[in-house]
Formats: C-alpha cells, structure tokens, sequence
C-alpha cells in the first residue's frame, strides 16, 4: 500500500511539476532526476515512471552537489536571521517566501545542469564544491 501511495505522490509532484514547467518553458523532452534510494525504487513506482511521458535520469544518492533542492536549502539557510528558537519558524517562512519571489532562481538552477554535469564528467565523476 506504501508504494501506491508513493506513486499518487509522485504524479502529483512530478507529473504534473514537469508538465507545467515544460509548457512555461517550451521544452518538448522533459527529463526527471531521481535520487536511487530505495524508497523511489519500487516495482510500483518504476512501473509508473516507465508510462511516463519524461525521461528518468538514474542518480547517485551521493551525489547531493548535483540536487538543485540543495542549492534552495543553502540559499534558504544563509538568509536565516532569527535570534533564538522561537524566532526560527517566522525566519524560515521569511526566507522561503523571499525565495518564491526570485524570478531567476528557478531558470539559473534549471540551467546550470549541464554545466554541472559537464564539471562531474570531467573531474572524473568525482563531487563538486557547489
């Protein structure tokens, strides 16, 4: 039952995330990055990948360098300004919200993919300081 539910997710948050940003961008191919870690590995779910219209890209689970989330999580964290635990949870809604109204965050981090694959290739597949 996991698993089914693991893939209502997944069409709720992949499928429909990389139909509509492959309309506002005009790309005709999507291609989905996948962390291979167990829980997105099910029979169910590589079932459900497999009728999809956008291509999977097999990932590391070491290889956070190359997760654009990363990225927002570090941005997120070095805007955090908050003194003590009780101004924690204002802060980070604050920073995220900041976030959402980047116009750019979105496309540089859309973009900088194959630059960053291209880095990994060529320091023999090794981690990058991102």
């Amino acid at each position: 039952m996991e698993a089914k539910k693991r893939v209502v997710l997944h069409e709720l948050d992949y499928g429909k995330s990389l139909r509509t940003v492959s309309r506002e961008y005009g790309i005709s191919k999507s291609t989905l990055q996948r962390w291979h870690s167990s829980v997105h590995s099910s029979t169910v779910v590589n079932e459900w990948l497999s009728k999809q219209e956008f291509t999977v890209l097999p990932w590391s689970s070491n290889s956070p360098d190359l997760n654009p989330i990363e990225n927002v999580w570090a941005i997120l964290k070095r805007t955090l300004n908050f003194n003590g635990v009780n101004e924690l949870w204002d802060a980070i809604q604050r920073s995220w919200n900041d976030l959402q109204k980047d116009q750019n965050l979105e496309h540089s981090l859309i973009h900088s993919m194959p630059t960053r694959l291209g880095n990994v290739i060529a320091n023999g597949g090794n981690s990058l300081k991102y």
